[in-house]
């Protein structure tokens, strides 16, 4: 378990987006977070986590999990993280997909 006091916050878009989403992928998604957010530090870089550069206005990292990307961003104070899920989109080639759109990085 990680030695930090994480809370996780989905902004309202990521939570209806996360909702749209086949069932085998919110879990997937749900699992990502849990692991790679919560149960790790979210601001450590790895394979499937890291900050983006530049950031867009929105999220300041990225998590992989499988062709779905979660864009969140990391705030702290007093010790503890808060973690807000900005937006849950798909990869799709070099672009990322949300809600049917492109969405710009």
């Amino acid at each position: 378990m990680a030695e930090h006091e994480t809370e996780l916050v989905f902004s309202p878009d990521a939570r209806r987006q996360l909702l749209q989403l086949k069932a085998f992928e919110q879990r997937r998604v749900v699992d990502a977070i849990r692991e790679q957010l919560i149960q790790d530090n979210p601001r450590r870089e790895t394979r499937n986590k890291f900050a983006l550069d530049p950031p867009p206005d929105c999220a300041d990292h990225e998590l992989r999990a499988g062709s779905l990307r979660v864009m969140y961003r990391v705030e702290e104070a007093a010790g503890a993280i808060r973690v807000i899920v900005a937006l849950i989109g798909r990869k799709n080639r070099n672009k990322l997909i949300v809600e049917g759109e492109e969405f710009e990085l």
